[in-house]
C-alpha cells in the first residue's frame, strides 16, 4: 500500500473498531492538546517496545521526540503549509 490517505483511513478504522487497546489510543489522540500527548496516543496505537517511556524514554521513543521537535520547529518557521 503506497497511498498515504488509504493507510491513514485504515489506521483510523482500526483504532475506531478495535475492542479496546487501539480504541483507547484513538481516544488519546482525539484528546491530545500538545505534541507530547499526541505522540503518546500514537505510541499506544503502535505499541512498539518502550512506547510508555514518554519524552525521557530513550531509544525509539527518544528518537521520535527529536524528529517531532524538529518538524514542529519547521512548521512554526513556516516551512510547511498547513492544509485543512
Amino acid at each position: 500500500m503506497n497511498d498515504l490517505y488509504t493507510q491513514l483511513d485504515y489506521m483510523v478504522h482500526e483504532m475506531k473498531t478495535d475492542p479496546y487497546e487501539r480504541k483507547m489510543a484513538f481516544s488519546r489522540l482525539e484528546r491530545a492538546r500538545n505534541l507530547e500527548e499526541a505522540m503518546m496516543g500514537m505510541g499506544a496505537y503502535e505499541r512498539y517496545n518502550g512506547w510508555r517511556g514518554g519524552r525521557t524514554g530513550g531509544g525509539e521513543t527518544g528518537r521520535r521526540y527529536i524528529l517531532a521537535d524538529e518538524y514542529e520547529a519547521k512548521i512554526e518557521a513556516g516551512a510547511y503549509n498547513r492544509r485543512r
